[in-house]
């Protein structure tokens, strides 16, 4: 029998965005064009400047580009940043039964991914609408769970969601992309008791980089086979 994780990386390596409702589009684009904004609010906070000067630091480059402030990075420098920036606020969108904020870690691994691949904008919209749907629905299977039991879900399903967006982006195979996501799952972590603090926001920040890390090792590495 093949594992859930197979089953899902074959559907989100087929899907087109020709296949998905205008309504479903129309939305995402809504979601995204809001997450956009929460990264630019973020970025004039202290929060967002301590990050911005952390991300430079640890991940040089000129891949991607940090929202707010300009500077290009790494790709998973740029995640870490706008990850942040994304949820400083906690203004960012969402899911009210899967009790998760969804696009911060999918908006902000699809952008770096993008970036750094240089993806259209179809292959981007497409990812977010995907991984956004399969974090919503692994969250809806135990709403509330994750918060009863002291896990921040945004943490942890968020870098699971995250990785099926980057994957998709990245164009990887079904067996690559079941490979990033064993990866990811093995690094995905949060817990609930931080509640409003800096460490919080980098529940989101640390969701786009480990999705990206674990995409790019997906590639080559076999991990996943029993999820």
């Amino acid at each position: 029998m093949d594992s859930l994780s197979g089953t899902l990386a074959r559907w989100i390596c087929d899907l087109d965005l020709a296949d998905i409702p205008a309504a479903v589009v129309d939305d995402a684009r809504l979601h995204l064009t809001d997450t956009l904004g929460v990264m630019v609010a973020g970025s004039v906070s202290e929060t967002g400047r301590a990050v911005r000067a952390a991300a430079l630091r640890i991940g040089p480059g000129d891949a991607a580009r940090i929202l707010g402030f300009g500077d290009r990075a790494a790709a998973a420098g740029a995640a870490i940043a706008n990850g942040t920036l994304a949820h400083v606020h906690d203004y960012d969108d969402t899911h009210s039964e899967a009790r998760i904020h969804i696009s911060a870690p999918v908006v902000t691994a699809a952008l770096a991914a993008g970036q750094a691949v240089r993806a259209n904008g179809r292959t981007v919209l497409t990812a977010i609408i995907a991984g956004s749907e399969l974090t919503a629905r692994l969250g809806a299977m135990t709403p509330g769970a994750f918060h009863n039991h002291g896990y921040h879900p945004t943490g942890v399903l968020g870098t699971i969601g995250a990785a099926f967006t980057a994957g998709k982006v990245m164009g990887l195979a079904p067996p690559q992309m079941q490979n990033a996501i064993g990866i990811a799952a093995s690094q995905a972590a949060g817990i609930a008791r931080i509640g409003m603090t800096g460490t919080m926001n980098r529940n989101s920040m640390k969701s786009a980089p480990t999705t990206l890390a674990a995409s790019s090792s997906g590639q080559v590495a076999d991990c996943s086979r029993s999820i």
